[in-house]
């Protein structure tokens, strides 16, 4: 960051209700999205949470690879915020590691 600052930091600091995909080596997802658990706790509660796809690739790195990325991201985010509008169980988290082990 040119301030210094962690990617976590600058995450928590500019983007409420966000999620990010770093796409590298290993993928990071990073939200800081609430969580809804009403069973658990009907409050939604707020942190940032990461997790990271270590699912190997393909060897060779062909050009293209993060328009795939960008595209199945899409189409699983759509699915999930479909499930949501059902007011089925769904996880935005999920959603994105899943397209990044494509």
């Amino acid at each position: 960051q040119a301030n210094g600052g962690s990617e976590e930091e600058f995450i928590q600091k500019s983007a409420k209700d966000a999620t990010v995909v770093k796409k590298g080596r290993h993928d990071i997802i990073t939200t800081t999205a609430p969580i809804m658990d009403s069973e658990v706790n009907p409050t939604p509660t707020t942190a940032m949470r990461q997790m990271v796809c270590k699912e190997e690739g393909g060897l060779k790195r062909s050009g293209g690879i993060g328009d795939i990325l960008a595209g199945t991201l899409g189409t699983f985010l759509a699915w999930d915020q479909i499930l949501e509008q059902r007011d089925e169980q769904h996880d935005m988290m999920l959603a994105s590691w899943s397209a990044c082990c494509l």
